[in-house]
């Protein structure tokens, strides 16, 4: 018996989409019209049973599952048995399956959506909600951890509790009037885990006496420690309207994070309808705009222009030089700074539109990168792990070539596909040009050896 993980590209796919739509369970004929239309996408998959060429049973991994205006993702569902091959403990196989393969991709929590009492509580999920479905009915929802947890000995609160504190509170303050959210814990396409902020607006009557008195935030839990960039960006000569918003940025002992923010309606107005990962809370008065729901559509990798390319690619390469001018004449932080900022700031955006090309520009790729293990090739990315390096001049050379290397395999593969023109003297130029200073720079530092 194997399992195994599909595609559309997949041989299996028409015959698990002909046995889905012939089983005895009704749902069966929706996922079949869904592998028809090609639904899943990225890196959800439909995951199957068999045994040679025997399709024992199936499940799926998504982005969502048939409860709408959740953060919740990603669900594990369609699960289902033949009624020849019950008893197997086909359904617990293919659920450690589904679990490694989503916690493989970064994933630290995965939930069912179910209305069977004691069964996937047998698996390690535990009941946190309980929410209506696209058809009207009740239906629970439950989760698993698949690998971070909170830090030993802390008892950190969990997103049911967490979400009724903020929405209660709003609830009881006449002066709070909506409640939405945007950030990652709307992204259907985040990885989730315990360390996520609760990125939070309150729709507000007047700014003021909220500021008069910062001590209401303690009713959110127990702080450790507490920023408000908004003064601290006044503190340094930025000037900032308080009486249209305000924000804090808290961590609380048990490891929840909260940022929340305070804004008038005249505020909210200008901003709510920019952001694709928001989705409202909470609404009083109705004076939140519609909006679709939540994508991260805003985040994708944008397609460059060729100005935008070439502009990139001449700062790679132009910016190297520093580097190692840096490192000739024994400049340690400017040379760290020039080679993990400016130089690094280049090699990340031509990583991000390889990703671009990769995925037809329908993805994000994290702030800073975050999600280049998700995206990249594995060869790429274990390249792009050795462009670090320590304080060791030799180790800071053999990471500089490596980026080097890199960029000149990817930056070319973006041109191809957009229709640019790769540089190829300005690589080879400063090629030389770092190994002749590479050169120098050892035999310096033999002769004061």
């Amino acid at each position: 018996m194997a399992i195994v993980a599909l595609t559309f590209e997949d041989d299996l796919w028409e015959k698990v989409m002909a046995y889905a739509g012939e089983c005895s369970w009704r749902a069966g004929q929706f996922l079949a019209k869904e592998m028809q239309k090609l639904s899943f996408r990225d890196w959800e998959r439909v995951i199957v049973a068999v045994e040679g060429e025997t399709i024992l049973g199936y499940c799926t991994v998504a982005k969502k599952d048939s409860i709408p205006d959740v953060a919740y993702t990603p669900y594990i569902g369609y699960m289902f048995v033949g009624e020849s091959y019950r008893g197997r403990r086909l359904s617990e196989r293919m659920i450690e399956f589904a679990c490694a393969y989503l916690a493989e991709l970064g994933f630290h929590q995965v939930y069912i959506v179910s209305g069977e009492v004691g069964l996937y509580e047998k698996y390690g999920f535990s009941k946190i909600d309980e929410r209506k479905t696209w058809y009207g009915h009740l239906e629970q929802i439950f989760v698993k951890q698949l690998g971070t947890q909170p830090p030993q000995g802390v008892v950190m609160r969990d997103e049911k509790t967490m979400y009724d504190l903020i929405l209660d509170t709003a609830r009881a303050d006449d002066r709070v009037r909506a409640v939405y959210m945007n950030g990652s814990r709307t992204n259907p396409n985040a990885p989730k885990d315990v360390f996520q902020d609760y990125d939070v607006v309150y729709v507000v009557t007047e700014t003021a006496s909220f500021l008069q008195d910062k001590g209401w935030i303690t009713r959110f839990g127990d702080i450790a420690i507490v920023q408000e960039p908004d003064s601290n960006d006044f503190g340094w000569g930025i000037s900032h309207d308080f009486s249209r918003s305000y924000a804090w940025l808290i961590l609380f002992r048990d490891g929840n994070r909260l940022d929340l923010g305070i804004e008038t309606k005249e505020k909210m107005l200008e901003g709510y309808t920019t952001d694709s990962l928001t989705i409202p809370l909470l609404d009083k008065d109705n004076c939140l705009p519609p909006i679709p729901p939540a994508t991260d559509r805003d985040y994708w990798v944008k397609k460059p222009t060729e100005a935008q390319y070439k502009g990139c690619c001449n700062e790679f390469w132009w910016c190297l030089n520093n580097v190692a001018k840096g490192i000739a004449r024994d400049e340690l932080p400017y040379a760290m700074w020039m080679y993990n900022v400016v130089v690094r700031d280049m090699l990340v955006k031509m990583l991000e539109w390889y990703i671009g090309i990769c995925t037809d520009f329908a993805v994000s790729a994290g702030k800073l990168g975050k999600y280049f293990k998700r995206y990249l090739p594995q060869e790429i990315y274990a390249r792009y792990a050795q462009t670090y390096s320590d304080s060791d001049y030799n180790h800071l050379w053999s990471a500089i070539f490596t980026a080097c290397e890199l960029f000149r395999t990817v930056a070319p593969r973006v041109a191809e596909r957009l229709a640019f023109v790769y540089n190829t003297s300005e690589d080879a130029n400063m090629t030389e040009y770092l190994n002749q200073v590479k050169s120098y720079s050892s035999d310096k530092m033999i002769s004061q050896a």
